[in-house]
């Protein structure tokens, strides 16, 4: 039988050098984002319906390969409608992927300054959490992304003996560089792009603090962010 892994994420989370890991790997088929491109053309009123992919055929697809190959797909959960969510958690190995509010909410700013509170990602990501604990029974394994950074092997260890997969931490280093499934936003994975591991990231964004839209979307978030740290492997 083979193995689906769903990370659910919010934005700058370390989730696309978990995503490099899991590619690094070499024994999962990796999807990155797939209903990314789905969420900005609703998001954005976008009226030309040819490039639209509806979620139900890119679910299709997400559940078609893992049929012959073991796969690891990566996404925001707030990319994802509630129906789809729930087909997704039923058949995946759920991980859910956060980080301190303080360091993803500048960083986000630094990417785009017009970010809704939505698009923070925690309401979504928790909403997605307690349906997985509704389905599933049990814990969903939650990795936080500064202990990932700060000690990724016991993290990795915790995660390959959590979900019952091979450790391969060779993994844990990679060669720099990009994939084509980023060439529209690379500029979204600087700091992945420029790694050889989760120890590299540079995570400076200080400056950006004092805004107070993003003093605001720290201080509405961090509630859930420390619910779901509580959880954490």
């Amino acid at each position: 039988m083979k193995k689906l892994i769903f990370l659910w994420c919010v934005p700058r989370s370390l989730s696309t050098a978990f995503e490099k890991m899991f590619d690094n790997r070499g024994d999962f088929f990796v999807i990155s984002e797939p209903f990314l491109k789905n969420y900005k053309y609703k998001r954005d009123n976008y009226t030309n319906k040819y490039f639209m992919q509806k979620n139900d055929e890119i679910l299709g697809n997400i559940l078609y390969e893992s049929l012959n190959n073991d796969t690891f797909v990566k996404d925001m959960a707030y990319h994802i409608d509630q129906k789809t969510s729930k087909i997704l958690i039923e058949r995946s190995v759920n991980i859910f992927l956060i980080r301190n509010p303080v360091y993803t909410v500048p960083s986000l700013y630094s990417m785009n300054p017009k970010f809704t509170l939505f698009e923070v990602g925690y309401h979504s990501i928790y909403n997605v959490f307690q349906e997985a604990q509704k389905i599933k029974k049990n814990i969903p394994v939650i990795i936080d992304g500064e202990l990932l950074k700060k000690n990724p092997v016991s993290t990795v260890e915790k995660l390959a003996s959590r979900i019952s997969i091979d450790k391969r931490l060779e993994s844990l280093t990679w060669n720099l560089g990009s994939k084509k499934e980023w060439v529209e936003r690379e500029d979204w994975h600087l700091n992945a792009i420029n790694s050889s591991g989760f120890t590299n990231f540079n995570s400076n964004y200080a400056k950006y603090l004092s805004i107070e839209k993003v003093k605001n979307a720290i201080q509405e978030v961090t509630p859930i962010y420390n619910k779901l740290f509580d959880y954490v492997i």
